[in-house]
C-alpha cells in the first residue's frame, strides 16, 4: 500500500482507531505522549532506575536553543497527530515514565528508532550533577554548544541497539501485556543527502528482525522516503507528516483487516494509581443506553426507543454519528471497530454492538452483564496483578489474575460434558480453588452453590444426613471437592466428581484465556444458589441472579465507597453469604485485592486479622458481632498495630451490641480504629446482602430502651423498603416487630422449596423473622423472632439469655442453649438450659447460678438446667448452635 493511501485511510477514521502511546526521540516529553534518550540510556535510567520526565523549557534553556527554532513538530503533534490517531494523553502530575506506564491503558504502544541510529550520546555536568543524553549532531544550533563544551560519544553499534531494544520492549511488555506493539525500525527522511544514517539503519533492521521474531511484534522496515515528498520541507514537518501518518495509517489497514478481534479493543481508562503500583481496570455499574444517547443529542431519554437512528431522530445526522459513538465508549468504557462504528445506526444496533462486548446497558430489558465479566477483563489487561492472597498454615501465597484464570481454564476442562444450567457443588476447606471453581462455574452457565466441609468439631454422621437431605432436593450434576472431602458427599445420585487434588494446569492455559470471554445472560438467569447455614433446620437454597447481585454491588459499593484497589481483609467462610458477598463476590466485581485468612486459623489466632491490615494497608473488613469481643480479648496492650488505613469493619451477621463495639474501639482505637470507623449492617442471603448501611465517620446510633443493648443497624439503601410488622399489620415506627423487607435486589424464593417460598413471600415483600424497629429512619435488629420463647405469657428471647449465661466463669465459650419445650403433662411450654462447662468445675454451683440468673433476667425459672459433656451440642456450619438438632439429640438422650 502507497504512502499517500494509507494517510488517506487515516483521515477518515478519526477517533475510532485505537488509544495509542508514541514513545520516539529526543529526551523531552513531546506534548501528548514521551520521548525518550538512545536506548543505551532508557535502560540505564527508565528500566533500571527513576529518572523523572524532563522538563521541556529548561532543557531548551539549557542548551541555549531559541524559543522558535523552526521545529513545529510540537505544534503539529498538538493540532493534528491527536485527531488522526487518537493519542492519549499522559500526566505530567506522575513524575515518572513508569507511573504513566501503570495510570493507563493503551491499545497500541507505537515505537520507532530513530534515535540510536541518528544520535551520539553527550555527557556533560551542571550544578555538581553529571548528565548524559543524546542528540542529533546536525541539530545543535547554531552556537554549537554540544561540539565545543560537552564531551561526545560515538553511535551505538546495530548489535547494541537492537539488544537494548528487545529490553526495553520486555519492560513495556510487563506494565501493557494487553497492547500491541508497533516498532518502526527507523526511518531516513533525507536518505539521498544522509547516505550514513541509511545504512546504520538497514543494519539495525536486519540484526533486529531476527532477535525480535519471537516477541509478538508489527515490524515496520526503514521507510526511505522519495526527495520530492520532502523537498522544500524542514526535517521536522515531514518526518511528522509522513512517517508519524503513515505508521497510524498501517495500523488502521491492520484494523481494518480485523486485528481487533482479540484483547486489542479493551478499553482505555486510566485507573488510580494504588499503594503497590497496581493498575486495576477501574469498576462502574453500566449506564443507561437511552440516557448516555439521550444526553448527547439534547434530548429526553424517554424519547430514545431502539429505533432512534440516524436521519430518523432529531439532531442524529452523519456529522453527529461519530460523536454519539465516541460517547457510547466513554460511556461504557469500550473501543469499537472501525467496520462495526460504521454498520451501526440505530439505538438498538448499539445495544448490539455492545452485547458483542459483553456488555449490557442498564436498560436493557433482556439481558445483564454475568457477574464475573469484569474479572475476565482485568485478567486479560492486567494478568499479573494480585487477585488475592491466600493464608494457610502460616504461608501465603499471592494469586495472580493470571493464577486464578488458568486454574478456570484447567476446571473447565474437567467439567467438560456438564450441562450449563445445572447445579455444581464446592466443597473445599480454605483451598485457592475456591475462587476458580466458583467463577469458572458462572463464566461456563452452570449454578455454582458453596457447601461448608466438614471440620473437627462436627459429628461426621450429623454431616453427611444434612448433605444427603440437601443433595436429594437440589439434584447437583457435578461437585468439586477434595479426596479427603469426597468420602462424605452422598453416594446415591451419579456425580461427575471434580477432585482439585488431581488438577494438573496445561501448559497452554493461559494463551487460551479467550475461551472463558463471558456471553451476556438473561434477566432471570441464576447466578448462584446460596444457601443458609442451617442454624434452624436444613439448608435453604436462596436463588439469585446476576441482575440480582450486579444490583446489590451497585447499591452497596456506592453505600460504603468502595472503590478500585481497596484491600479487603478477611477470615470469613465463603459458604456463608457474609463471606462470599462480601470478601469474594463484591472484590472481584469492583476490583479489590483479597486477603483471606483460614477462618480455624483465625479463631486460634484472632489478631492474625490485625497483622494483616497492617501488613496490607487493608480498608474493609466484615465481622460478626462476637468476633469484636474475640478480637478484644487477645490485644492485651503488648503489641502495637498501626490500624490508619481502615476505612471500615462492619458489624453484620447478628445484632450488634453495643458492648462489642465498646471494647474493640477502647482496645484498638488508639491504633487508628476508633468508634468513627465501626460500621453496621442488617444483610441477609435473601438480598444477596445489605438491607441497611450505617454512615461512616461518626459513631453509630445506641438504642434506648428495649433497644438499649444494640446498635442501629443504619439507613435502608436505595432501593431497598422496609415494614415491621405484628402479624399482618404494620407498627409505628418505635415499636418492636418483625422485619419484612422488599427490594430490586431480593431474591424469587428458595431452590425447590415452592412451599415455603411463598410462605415467606407475600405479594413481594420477604419475611425475615427477624425482630426489630424503625427509630428515625434507622433499622435496629432485636434478633429472631424463631428465638422468641413464650412461657406463660411472657416472652423470653433465646439468644439475649444465652449471651448473659456465656459470661458465667466454668462454661465453655458459646455453648449454651436456651429453648423450650412442650410438658404435655401440665400442657404448658417450659424453659430448659443445656451448656457445656469446662473441666474441673463445679457444676452444682453452677447450675444454680445459671437458675438464678435467668429468673433475674426474665423473671422466669427453668425448668431443666443441664451440664452437657464437650462436644454434646451440634453447631451449624456457621458456628452456631443448632437449636432443632441440638435439642433433638437432647431428648434423645433423656429416653
Amino acid at each position: 500500500m502507497s504512502m499517500a493511501l494509507k494517510v488517506g485511510i487515516v483521515g477518515s477514521c478519526l477517533s475510532n482507531l485505537p488509544t495509542l502511546f508514541l514513545i520516539s526521540d529526543y529526551n523531552f516529553v513531546r506534548l501528548n505522549n514521551t520521548a525518550l534518550p538512545r536506548s543505551d540510556i532508557f535502560v540505564k535510567n527508565f528500566i533500571n532506575g527513576t529518572q523523572t520526565l524532563p522538563n521541556i523549557e529548561e532543557m531548551m534553556r539549557f542548551l541555549d536553543l531559541p524559543a522558535d527554532d523552526s521545529n513545529n513538530s510540537f505544534r503539529y503533534l498538538a493540532e493534528n497527530y491527536k485527531e488522526y490517531a487518537g493519542l492519549t494523553e499522559i500526566s505530567r502530575d506522575l513524575p515518572t515514565f513508569h507511573a504513566n506506564l501503570l495510570n493507563s491503558k493503551f491499545d497500541v504502544l507505537l515505537l520507532d528508532n530513530l534515535i540510536d541510529v541518528d544520535m551520539r550520546l553527550y555527557k556533560f555536568s551542571k550544578d555538581g550533577m553529571d548528565f548524559e543524553f543524546g542528540f542529533p549532531m546536525h541539530l545543535a544550533g547554531a552556537n554549537n554548544i554540544f561540539n565545543n563544551n560537552l564531551q561526545v560519544t560515538n553511535f551505538l553499534t546495530p548489535e547494541q541497539s537492537a539488544d537494548n531494544w528487545i529490553s526495553i520492549i520486555e519492560y513495556l511488555k510487563k506494565f501493557q501485556p494487553q497492547a500491541q506493539i508497533i516498532f518502526s525500525a527507523t526511518h531516513s527522511c533525507t536518505s539521498d543527502n544522509m547516505p550514513e544514517r541509511a545504512a546504520r539503519a538497514a543494519d539495525f533492521y536486519k540484526i533486529f528482525q531476527e532477535k525480535s521474531k519471537n516477541l509478538d511484534i508489527v515490524l515496520i522496515p526503514p521507510l526511505n522516503l522519495p526527495d520530492e515528498l520532502t523537498k522544500g520541507e524542514s526535517d521536522w514537518a515531514h518526518f511528522d507528516m509522513k512517517v508519524y501518518r503513515g505508521i497510524a495509517g498501517y495500523i488502521h489497514t491492520l484494523l481494518v483487516a480485523g486485528w481487533t478481534t482479540d484483547a486489542v479493543g479493551a478499553p482505555n481508562r486510566p485507573s488510580r494509581l494504588l499503594g503497590s503500583q497496581s493498575a486495576l481496570r477501574q469498576w462502574n455499574a453500566s449506564p443507561s443506553l437511552s440516557e448516555v444517547i439521550g444526553r448527547l443529542l439534547d434530548l429526553p431519554a424517554a424519547d430514545i426507543s431502539e429505533n432512534s437512528g440516524m436521519d430518523v431522530t432529531e439532531n442524529w445526522d452523519s456529522l453527529k454519528q461519530v460523536e454519539i459513538l465516541t460517547g457510547v465508549e466513554a460511556a461504557f468504557n469500550v473501543r469499537f471497530s472501525f467496520e462495526a462504528t460504521m454498520e451501526t445506526a440505530t439505538v438498538g444496533e448499539i445495544r448490539r454492538l455492545l452485547a458483542g462486548h459483553g456488555i449490557a446497558a442498564s436498560d436493557d430489558a433482556n439481558y445483564v452483564e454475568i457477574i464475573f465479566s469484569n474479572f475476565v477483563q482485568r485478567a486479560v489487561e492486567t494478568p499479573d496483578e494480585r487477585f488475592a492472597k491466600f493464608i494457610k498454615n502460616n504461608s501465603e501465597k499471592t494469586l495472580t489474575y493470571r493464577d486464578v484464570a488458568s486454574d478456570i481454564i484447567t476446571l473447565k476442562d474437567a467439567l467438560t460434558g456438564v450441562e450449563p444450567g445445572s447445579i455444581v457443588a464446592i466443597i473445599l476447606d480454605h483451598s485457592q480453588y475456591i475462587y476458580s471453581s466458583f467463577i469458572c462455574c458462572t463464566l461456563l452457565g452452570l449454578i455454582p452453590t458453596m457447601l461448608p466441609p466438614l471440620t473437627r468439631k462436627q459429628d461426621p454422621a450429623v454431616f453427611k444426613d444434612g448433605m444427603e437431605v440437601l443433595f436429594s432436593r437440589i439434584t447437583p450434576a457435578a461437585v468439586i471437592t477434595t479426596r479427603d472431602l469426597a468420602q462424605h458427599v452422598p453416594r446415591g445420585i451419579e456425580l461427575h466428581c471434580v477432585l482439585v487434588d488431581d488438577l494438573v494446569v496445561p501448559s497452554d492455559a493461559w494463551e487460551r484465556v479467550q475461551e472463558i470471554t463471558p456471553a451476556l445472560a438473561t434477566k432471570d438467569a441464576l447466578a448462584f444458589l446460596q444457601h443458609s447455614s442451617g442454624t434452624t433446620g436444613h439448608k435453604k437454597g436462596v436463588m439469585l441472579t446476576h441482575a440480582q447481585v450486579l444490583e446489590q454491588c451497585r447499591l452497596y459499593a456506592n453505600s460504603i465507597k468502595i472503590e478500585t484497589g481497596d484491600v479487603i481483609c478477611s477470615w470469613l467462610p465463603l459458604y456463608h453469604d457474609m463471606g462470599l458477598i462480601t470478601s469474594f463476590v463484591i472484590p472481584a466485581i469492583v476490583g479489590c485485592p483479597i486477603i483471606s485468612m483460614d477462618a480455624i486459623e483465625w479463631v486460634t489466632h484472632p489478631t492474625l486479622l490485625l497483622d494483616q491490615i497492617q501488613e496490607e494497608k487493608a480498608a474493609y473488613a466484615w465481622l460478626p458481632n462476637f468476633a469484636f469481643l474475640h478480637i478484644a480479648k487477645f490485644v492485651d496492650g503488648s503489641r502495637w498495630w498501626d490500624l490508619s488505613s481502615i476505612k471500615a469493619v462492619i458489624s453484620c451477621s447478628e445484632p450488634c451490641r453495643i458492648d462489642a463495639f465498646d471494647a474493640f474501639a477502647e482496645k484498638l482505637g488508639p491504633m487508628g480504629c476508633d468508634s468513627s470507623k465501626l460500621g453496621t449492617s442488617y444483610a441477609m442471603a435473601e438480598n444477596v446482602f445489605a438491607v441497611s448501611q450505617s454512615v461512616f465517620g461518626t459513631p453509630v446510633r445506641m438504642g434506648v430502651g428495649e433497644l438499649s443493648p444494640y446498635l442501629s443497624s443504619g439507613q435502608l439503601l436505595p432501593g431497598v423498603e422496609v415494614e415491621i410488622r405484628e402479624k399482618t399489620a404494620r407498627v409505628p415506627d418505635g415499636q418492636i416487630g418483625e422485619i419484612w423487607i422488599r427490594s430490586s435486589s431480593m431474591f424469587s424464593g428458595y431452590y425447590a422449596l415452592p412451599e415455603l417460598s411463598a410462605e415467606r413471600i407475600v405479594e413481594g415483600w420477604y419475611n425475615t423473622r427477624d425482630l426489630g424497629a424503625f427509630v428515625d429512619n434507622e433499622l435496629f435488629v432485636k434478633g429472631r423472632s424463631d428465638d422468641v420463647i413464650i412461657i406463660n405469657g411472657k416472652n423470653v428471647v433465646a439468644h439475649e439469655i444465652e449471651d448473659e449465661i456465656n459470661r458465667i466463669n466454668g462454661l465453655a465459650p458459646g455453648r449454651v442453649l436456651v429453648a423450650s419445650r412442650y410438658d404435655s403433662s401440665s400442657s404448658t411450654a417450659e424453659l430448659i438450659v443445656l451448656a457445656e462447662p469446662l473441666e474441673d468445675c463445679a457444676s452444682d454451683a453452677i447450675e444454680t447460678e445459671i437458675r438464678n440468673l435467668v429468673f433475674s433476667l426474665c423473671s422466669v425459672s427453668p425448668r431443666r438446667v443441664r451440664l452437657l459433656p464437650r462436644g454434646f451440642l451440634i453447631k451449624s456450619t456457621s458456628g452456631k448452635i443448632s437449636r432443632s438438632k441440638s435439642l433433638e439429640k437432647f431428648e434423645m438422650s433423656e429416653l
